[in-house]
């Protein structure tokens, strides 16, 4: 049997209500017996225990309750299914996902396209594709900016900013070179989390 060395562990952080995802691997464990997962805002973890690297021990804070739960999980559920979903113990609320990481990107997909769409019942404006991919993209959108790694061709680093349902527009306000960002689903995510720097292209006028 064929067993892939990475999973893709993603949860909703219950302080800052993020997404967040980390990648890791049967080596994270050698010579250890813990590996621990920090949110980007530092205040939320995910501690994963193994004695014997049969049984999982998961411990993690949930954003359904408040409280921290305790799973139990075998070698084959963190390692070899290509998808597992963590429930709230006391409201079922889907939390956490471990898994392939395509299936664990297509399955944060539907729940969110599922939450947007009871926003929406209850008289929020469903004004983009996917809402929360939309704010994640930002957010990276911003910490690139923050290291000054946008910039234009022409040079200049100040940036407009346009949304779109499931694209952002970056836009040079010098001379009006332009980056387009997808942001429809946690594919686009992924890619553009791979990103250090975002380069705007002028644009070629036509005669």
């Amino acid at each position: 049997m064929l067993i892939k060395q990475t999973r893709t562990i993603t949860y909703i952080c219950p302080v800052c209500g993020v997404t967040h995802f980390e990648v890791i691997s049967l080596f994270n464990f050698s010579g250890k017996s813990e590996v621990v997962i920090t949110c980007k805002c530092s205040n939320s973890k995910i501690r994963i225990i193994t004695k014997d690297y049969k049984n999982y021990h998961i411990s993690l804070p949930c954003i359904g309750c408040g409280e921290t739960h305790e799973y139990t999980m075998s070698f084959y559920h963190v390692w070899i299914a290509p998808i597992n979903i963590i429930r709230c113990k006391q409201n079922n609320f889907e939390f956490c996902i471990i898994g392939n990481d395509d299936e664990v990107r297509k399955k944060l997909d539907c729940l969110e396209m599922e939450k947007d769409a009871v926003a929406s019942i209850v008289g929020f404006e469903k004004e983009f594709n996917n809402s929360a991919v939309m704010l994640e993209a930002l957010n990276k959108i911003h910490d690139i900016a923050e290291q000054g790694n946008i910039v234009c061709e022409c040079g200049c680093k100040k940036t407009s900013i346009y949304m779109l349902n499931d694209k952002i527009i970056l836009q040079c306000t010098r001379c009006s070179g332009l980056e387009i960002v997808d942001a429809k689903d946690n594919f686009d995510l992924k890619n553009l989390s791979q990103k250090q720097q975002i380069i705007l292209y002028k644009q070629i006028q036509s005669i």
